[in-house]
């Protein structure tokens, strides 16, 4: 798990570092290919058209231009550190517990002749639910 985290990121960078050479934001898109996926933001940055190929010089941008950039990075920054620490915090997948309902649905028919769940709910029994033996009493 953390080698692939590791990979992420050395892939969002190596998207950030292609993005500046292609004349585009290397910490807007550092920060998308994080957020997103290297891979899309690679593909999204390849199919855009490349700046300094072309000889289009890169306007200077106004206060308010740069004050939401900074905004919106900050934000993407925030999003994806809390991806990633949750990611870690997580631990791993924690198994999943069968209730005693979910077992005796997945048995075969042969095994469900002689198991049923208790019909009443388990408040009114004040236990939880668990299999009961039925009896032929025919």
């Amino acid at each position: 798990m953390l080698f692939l985290l590791g990979l992420w990121v050395v892939l969002s960078i190596v998207v950030g570092m292609v993005a500046h050479s292609r004349g585009r934001g290397r910490i807007t898109w550092l920060l998308f290919a994080l957020l997103v996926s290297p891979l899309i933001a690679a593909i999204l940055l390849f199919s855009a058209r490349d700046l300094v190929a072309e000889g289009i010089p890169t306007a200077r941008p106004s206060t308010t231009q740069r004050v939401l950039r900074v905004v919106a990075n900050l934000l993407m920054l925030a999003a994806v550190l809390a991806i990633f620490v949750s990611l870690l915090g997580r631990g791993g997948m924690k198994p999943i517990r069968l209730s005693h309902a979910a077992a005796a649905a997945s048995l075969t028919p042969a095994h469900q002749s002689s198991f049923t769940i208790n019909p009443r709910p388990a408040l009114d029994q004040g236990r939880s639910c668990k299999p009961v033996r039925r009896t032929n009493s025919a």
